[in-house]
């Protein structure tokens, strides 16, 4: 693993580590609804600090959520586990070893 990958690797786990304290800190001052109760997209964003185009990402890749009529929505308790559960660091592919001998370069001829 590169440099550049324990850094991001590292910087994933702190903003993690502080998405779980800001949900915990919420939830003990009794700002946030209980676990069960369901949020809005907005207050999710706020509570995970992306963008609604993030969130809309999340939900593709599986983040639970259900429809109250045409809106979505989101339980806090199922949000958080989910959360916790997505790998770290993002999926980067693995380099190519190119053989500079065996690429032919195209030339473009007037």
């Amino acid at each position: 693993m590169g440099e550049m990958d324990k850094i991001v690797d590292a910087l994933v786990e702190r903003v993690a580590d502080r998405v779980v304290e800001l949900l915990e800190a919420r939830g003990a001052r009794g700002g946030a609804a209980p676990p069960d109760a369901l949020m809005q997209k907005q207050d999710v964003c706020q509570v995970l600090g992306v963008s609604p185009a993030s969130l809309d990402r999340f939900c593709r890749e599986g983040m639970p959520h259900v429809y109250v009529g045409a809106s979505r929505r989101f339980r806090r308790a199922a949000v958080v586990a989910w959360f916790e559960s997505r790998p770290r660091g993002g999926a980067r592919p693995a380099p190519v070893d190119v053989d500079r001998a065996s690429v032919q370069l195209r030339t473009r001829r007037a």
